[in-house]
């Protein structure tokens, strides 16, 4: 469903971000 669809492409979307925070706060710490 949609709804299903949606709820993994946010899920996917916040883990990105908190992956990419990572990723700059190692490089630039």
């Amino acid at each position: 469903t949609k709804d299903r669809a949606a709820g993994y492409f946010t899920t996917d979307h916040r883990q990105w971000q908190a992956f990419v925070a990572a990723i700059k706060a190692d490089r630039f710490a």
